[in-house]
């Protein structure tokens, strides 16, 4: 990393002082570039208008990071190994034919997305040094041996970490005819980089997603002052020694009582294989099991805390404001693009190589939302300077956009400290409305769904349907929709995807409550009684959807769509309520009510919205069908 004297030489960010490290990616040195000329075109314009919209040079930037990432198109590159982008793979010719060329069309073909050729290539290197090293350790073990061998693997664990991380997302990472060796080799890999075994995805999918580090969130920073050494103590003593309770605890209080007795397993059944290997080879066990086991978790809160230090006082639970954004080697180059995790919250099914794409695409929405960007710094670096209170050098690693070019240095370094200052209960019950028990009433369903909907507006509709359409061909299953308010919009997004044939049965425009009831077999009683916008009549809309498009087999998904999209209002009903429901083999489930502010239009596409969020959400964790409200 160069010297912090190199970064900046003036209280005034200008472009020349942004630090191009030669090892950043490709994607990320144009993204720097982009914003470097963001910076310049300021200085002679309004900062906030020069960042209000897209230029000719940005949607051009766009095209080339897109096509970086498509198979199809000519300037496809795959990721091949962390150290060089391929096109900075120098062999001798003869090497490259009979070797490069051949693996890299070979990984294609074995990993599920054709960009992570390098996920096979940390899986080859793993299992042919870790493994043997591990073995030979508990069988002719030395010291020397030992310590070298805890040394390569720190030197492993943030990569496979991150690799870990794609997995859980994804439920995979290598193609399914691999499936069976997909779902395996983290059982044999994770003890040996550190991880207990499943509580990754537990804790991170299950746990802080929901809570988006908000107050119910276990690994939340907002009640600690995040530039003091005490506080940070505190926080990495608290994971350290009471999540194997603390975890369990918590999904069993919010309802999730299985969810939680699996997360309790899992690390029992860990902590259990410890000491088994602990009683057979004491010294062995410390250097291949223990000493990762220590250093990940510190790491991972050390991480963490980089992550989520800085929190907006103003609206402390968007995602803009409460997660950071880092374009650095370290995080991007050797940890699958680890550093856009605003963009990894915004949505947690983005692709670890979309997220440069989805940055440049919605900058001026990062800009607008006054995100904060930093450069030539990594989270743990982040988290050291936190704790000697060195804002100055933070100040210098940010990327300013919109209104904070105009800030001076010691402007900047102002702002930054006001991020890290500790909530009181008071002003978390003020300022933080999403919680992670579910809504009892509209009027928390209503701000909840106005809140989301604000939160998500760079994720576009077709980005969460091509995730549902991925979600569905990954799983074989096909989904069916019935729609009120929506007219057939959420079939046309789900259409539109590439490849949807395979997986999209059909649907059914039900505005009129004599189609609900007599094609869809929605209950003509319920509907006198309650009225056609109510959870009953989305549950069965959605069955109807299933039953009705059941061809040589069951329709797996049924998703429909009921409420009022305005003007006016409709049997007592102000418009903006809307009800999701979505059916799968006998379990029927509503969602809602639900408000969206503005006029048809925008009740309508925030309905789409919803709707597809949410059949997203049980495509990716199927027991919360099984989890009534």
């Amino acid at each position: 990393m160069p010297s912090v004297s190199a970064i900046c030489h003036t209280d005034n960010m200008e472009e020349d002082t942004i630090v191009f490290h030669p090892q950043l990616t490709k994607a990320d040195a144009l993204i720097l570039e982009g914003l470097r000329q963001d910076i310049k075109d300021s200085s002679s314009s309004n900062a906030e208008t020069a960042t209000s919209a897209p230029t000719a040079r940005d949607e051009e930037l766009l095209r080339h990071l897109q096509a970086m990432n498509d198979p199809k198109d000519a300037h496809f590159e795959p990721s091949v190994t962390t150290n060089w982008d391929i096109d900075q793979i120098k062999l001798p010719l003869f090497l490259e034919k009979t070797v490069l060329r051949p693996y890299i069309r070979l990984a294609r073909s074995v990993v599920r997305v054709e960009t992570d050729v390098i996920m096979l290539t940390h899986l080859l290197l793993y299992f042919s040094t870790t493994i043997p090293s591990a073995i030979f350790l508990f069988t002719n073990f030395t010291w020397i041996h030992g310590i070298l061998h805890f040394v390569m693997q720190f030197s492993y664990m943030g990569a496979y970490t991150l690799l870990m991380h794609q997995h859980i997302h994804m439920r995979g990472v290598l193609d399914k005819k691999f499936a069976i060796f997909d779902h395996l080799f983290p059982y044999i890999l994770d003890p040996l980089m550190g991880h207990t075994w499943n509580s990754y995805f537990y804790h991170h999918v299950k746990h802080h997603h929901v809570e988006g580090n908000g107050p119910n969130d276990l690994s939340s920073t907002i009640r600690y002052q995040r530039d003091s050494l005490l506080h940070f103590l505190h926080y990495v003593g608290r994971f350290f020694f009471l999540v194997w309770a603390d975890l369990p605890i918590y999904f069993i209080r919010n309802g999730k009582v299985m969810t939680g007795l699996k997360a309790g397993f899992w690390e029992f059944s860990n902590y259990a294989f410890l000491i088994t290997m602990f009683n057979l080879h004491r010294n062995a066990t410390i250097c291949v099991f223990l000493m990762p086991l220590l250093l990940l978790r510190l790491g991972l809160m050390a991480g963490n805390w980089g992550q989520h230090a800085f929190v907006d006082d103003v609206d402390p639970d968007s995602d803009y404001r409460s997660s950071i954004t880092l374009i650095d080697v370290a995080s991007n180059r050797f940890c699958y693009n680890d550093g856009y995790h605003t963009s990894h919250h915004l949505n947690p099914l983005r692709h670890w190589r979309e997220h440069p794409v989805s940055f440049q695409k919605t900058k001026h929405t990062y800009a607008s939302q006054h995100a904060l960007v930093f450069h030539d710094i990594d989270y743990m670096m982040v988290t050291v300077r936190l704790m000697m209170k060195d804002y100055k050098t933070l100040a210098r690693c940010l990327v300013p956009m919109g209104e904070q070019i105009a800030m001076s240095l010691d402007e900047r370094a102002a702002m930054l400290e006001t991020k890290t200052r500790r909530f009181t209960e008071e002003e978390i019950q003020k300022k933080f409305k999403k919680q992670s028990s579910l809504p009892i009433n509209l009027e928390q369903n209503a701000y909840m769904a106005e809140l989301e909907h604000h939160k998500r507006t760079s994720e576009t509709i077709a980005d969460i349907a091509k995730d549902v359409i991925r979600l569905l061909e990954e799983e074989k299953e096909t989904v069916a929709v019935a729609e009120s308010l929506t007219g057939g919009s959420i079939m046309a997004a789900l259409t539109a995807v590439e490849g949807a044939s395979s997986v999209c049965r059909g649907g059914i425009v039900s505005y009129n409550t004599g189609v609900k009831s007599n094609i869809l077999g929605v209950s003509q009683t319920i509907i006198t009684k309650h009225g056609a916008v109510n959870g009953e009549v989305a549950e069965q809309m959605a069955a109807g959807a299933r039953s009705i498009t059941t061809l040589d087999t069951p329709t797996t998904w049924g998703l429909s769509t009921t409420g009022v999209a305005g003007p006016g209002t409709e049997e007592g009903k102000a418009p903006g309520i809307v009800v999701i429901g979505i059916s799968r083999a006998g379990q029927d489930r509503a969602f809602g009510p639900f408000y969206f502010p503005g006029d048809r239009d925008a009740v309508r596409k925030a309905s789409v919205t919803k709707a597809l969020q949410q059949l997203r959400e049980l495509l990716r964790d199927r027991d919360h069908m099984e989890e009534r409200p």
